[in-house]
């Protein structure tokens, strides 16, 4: 049976995203359709009081991205380059069900 959200993941990522590089750790770069986004998050501070941070993410196809693991690299075209950090699943049981990377800014260029 189709799921009503079947091929959703395509249309958001062609609308709402754009080419991004990645490479997987300990492989080669290739370019990806995905949506990046550096979002604002609350966090807990030192003194334990909340703090607003800007937490970089990559979401896109599954598919495409079930490779990019700890350590892998992002390019998102903006001269930053990015490090993953952890992925999380959608939960939908859709084949092209989103994947959402949390990444970490390791070099940015001048």
């Amino acid at each position: 049976m189709a799921s009503v959200f079947a091929g959703m993941t395509g249309i958001l990522d062609a609308v709402l995203g754009g080419s991004v590089t990645v490479q997987p750790k300990g492989g080669a770069e290739r370019t990806e359709q995905a949506v990046f986004r550096e979002g604002p998050v609350v966090v807990l501070g030192g003194d334990g009081s909340e703090v607003t941070t800007v937490l970089p993410t990559l979401s896109g196809d599954r598919r495409a991205l079930v490779d990019l693991v700890r350590g892998s690299t992002v390019k998102p075209g903006n001269g930053k380059t990015y490090r993953v950090l952890s992925g999380l699943p959608s939960g939908s049981p859709a084949s092209d069900a989103r994947l959402t990377l949390e990444l970490e800014l390791i070099s940015a260029s001048a």
